[in-house]
């Protein structure tokens, strides 16, 4: 992690991008790459979804839309000094205590 954030921190620079990567900027960003992610699914039957990847060109632009969202994400993470594995885990271990297996597990239905 530490490696790509030195990466886009050298990719961000060489290009004098960073005066424009406060954090209301990069929340656009990403959702606005969330956006073009969806595009992609939008209107598919859940069969069409499943099988989206078998497609190499379809598989190559979701990885691409994915990971400009990832790096917009890290970008905002470092902006706002945010350690998104560390929080990750935290925000991980509070969702199992608010949703314990043993009063969920068996509940959820797909419709």
């Amino acid at each position: 992690m530490d490696m790509l954030k030195d990466q886009l921190k050298k990719f961000v620079s060489e290009r004098e991008w960073d005066q424009f990567h406060n954090p209301k900027n990069l929340v656009l960003s990403l959702i606005s790459e969330t956006g073009e992610l969806a595009e992609i699914f939008r209107w598919l039957t859940q069969e069409e979804c499943e099988k989206i990847m078998d497609n190499p060109e379809t598989a190559q632009h979701i990885k691409e839309e994915i990971a400009d969202i990832f790096n917009n994400l890290l970008l905002l993470s470092m902006k706002l000094n945010i350690d998104l594995v560390d929080t990750s885990k935290e925000k991980l271990q509070m969702t199992e205590i608010k949703y314990p297996p043993q009063h969920w597990k068996g509940r959820a239905r797909q419709v």
